[in-house]
Parts: C-alpha cells; structure tokens; sequence
C-alpha cells in the first residue's frame, strides 16, 4: 500500500508468511516484485537470482552500492530505516545496563562483527540507551503517521 501510494499507481498485495516464500515466488517468476528487509533478498540478489530495484535507506548501504535509495529516485516518502536493538528487563540496575553496552559496543566495532554483520547487509551503528530510547519513540510516533494514512490500525 504505502509503495503504491508513493508511486500514485495502486497495487495488489499478498501477504507471505516471512521472506523465504516472497523470495522463491520472486526468483521462480510467480510474482513480479515484492518488498522486504536487504538481508533477506542481498544473498539472492548478488547471485543474479532476483535483482534488488531499490532501497529504502537514508544512504545507499556499503553492502550492495550499486542499489540506489528511494529519496534518491525521489521518493522520500519511502524512506524506512530499520533497526535492531538490545533490551534489558524493568528494573536492570544502571551499572549492568552500562556494562552491557559498553561490552556490546565493543563487539559491534570489531573488524571480525563488522566483516561478518556486512556479508548479511548489516550496517552495525552504536548508541546509548538514551539516544536508542529517543530514537525508539520517534520511530513509534512516525509509524502510527504511516499506518493511520493508510487506514489501518496495529493490534497486539
């Protein structure tokens, strides 16, 4: 919906049951196009079994250079960045919640993490728990925006 929205042109959707079914409908010609995260399609992608069109980062990613991003082919709208974070339970006391993350930050800029998360087309960038927190509010404000523009509604 949303891709079809930013395209002004409405297109028909189906729901895959994760990305391994869409991929292999993709790579047998069942579909024309599908959409899902760069880990999933960058394995089929640099074997020429399904060519990623687009991306929908802010930059194209170091992983696979030669996909332009949505904002360049002027779709900002379509700009979506996904990410992964790390959570602790309620009450985690402050000085294992900063062991954690310093730990967890030096793992992630490993040259070996860094090599091995990039072969999967992940970019590791590191925050505090302040800034993941910030980032994880904006996100969820930003996604009640997209989903009420599309009329639907989340459900738990």
């Amino acid at each position: 919906m949303m891709v079809g929205n930013a395209l002004g042109t409405p297109l028909k959707t189906a729901t895959y049951k994760g990305a391994s079914p869409l991929v292999a409908d993709l790579e047998q010609g069942r579909i024309p196009a599908g959409t899902g995260g760069l880990t999933s399609f960058l394995q089929h992608h640099r074997g020429s079994r399904v060519r990623i069109l687009v991306s929908s980062g802010n930059k194209r990613s170091k992983t696979a250079p030669d996909v332009p991003t949505a904002v360049e082919l002027g779709y900002p709208a379509l700009e979506l960045l996904n990410w992964y974070a790390f959570f602790g339970p309620t009450g985690l006391s402050p000085e294992v919640a900063a062991a954690w993350e310093s730990h967890l930050r030096d793992t992630l800029e490993e040259r070996d993490t860094i090599e091995l998360l990039g072969q999967l087309g992940l970019e590791a960038e590191t925050s505090t728990g302040q800034e993941c927190a910030a980032r994880l509010a904006a996100d969820l404000v930003r996604w009640k925006t997209i989903l009420d523009s599309l009329g639907l509604k989340a459900t738990n």
